[in-house]
């Protein structure tokens, strides 16, 4: 079979195009530092409550490959206490949409701000994406 579909298969990217394994060099790097599993949740919005007209919420949880880079955490003294957002970013060729979380192998929830997709340099062949996150101090009080 042809390398270029068996990549895109892989990727979960629908545009056919030439493989390269950009990817998976950088994920073999990563790899060997550390582990590179981390769960995808996917948001399915269902039926509307008849009192509140809120939707109800389904994650779908599925396993993906990603490198996880901590970036910063930011304070900010309020009058009403202090507020305090840590970043990271993720590497991933997988799909995600934002709004959409991640959660990590020591159980700490994030959710995606922003998705960029990364082309392979002088050409038009998806390479991997991007993930701006946050973390989500308190979601344990979602569920």
């Amino acid at each position: 079979m042809d390398p270029a579909f068996l990549g895109d298969m892989r990727l979960g990217y629908s545009r056919l195009s030439v493989y390269r394994p950009d990817w998976d060099r950088i994920l073999k790097v990563f790899e060997n530092i550390g582990s590179c599993d981390v769960t995808r949740r996917k948001l399915i919005l269902g039926a509307r409550n008849s009192t509140t007209r809120w939707r109800t919420k389904t994650w779908i949880e599925s396993p993906v490959k990603a490198v996880f880079i901590p970036r910063a955490s930011s304070g900010l003294a309020l009058k009403v206490g202090t507020y305090v957002r840590t970043d990271a970013l993720v590497l991933t060729a997988a799909g995600f949409e934002e709004g959409w979380e991640v959660k990590t192998a020591d159980g700490k929830y994030w959710e995606v701000k922003a998705v960029r997709e990364n082309f392979a340099a002088g050409t038009d062949s998806f390479s991997h994406r991007e993930l701006d996150l946050t973390l989500m101090p308190f979601h344990f009080l979602d569920d």
